[in-house]
């Protein structure tokens, strides 16, 4: 099979992860008293993130209905809980 973009995706996200927690290092280096909101910060843009990404893909739009009917899956809060 011929690569494809989530391929792509897959080959970008571990060199991410590196690069933040390279960054994060030098960070903390830095400011070593400052974890909390170091960590505060990230949390933030990895929701924002997230959010973004959930809205482009419903349309705009995130049913409320369909988060809850999720939510009540055992295997999705297995998932959330794990993360």
């Amino acid at each position: 099979q011929a690569p494809c973009a989530g391929d792509l995706w897959a080959l970008a996200q571990p060199v991410a992860f590196g690069t933040a927690f390279w960054k994060t290092e030098q960070a903390m280096r830095r400011f070593p008293d400052q974890a909390l909101p170091l960590t505060a910060v990230q949390i933030l843009v990895v929701a924002a993130a997230a959010l973004l990404w959930a809205l482009l893909d419903a349309g705009g739009a995130i049913d409320p209905q369909a988060v809850l009917a999720l939510l009540q899956d055992a295997k999705v809060v297995g998932a959330l809980v794990w993360t």
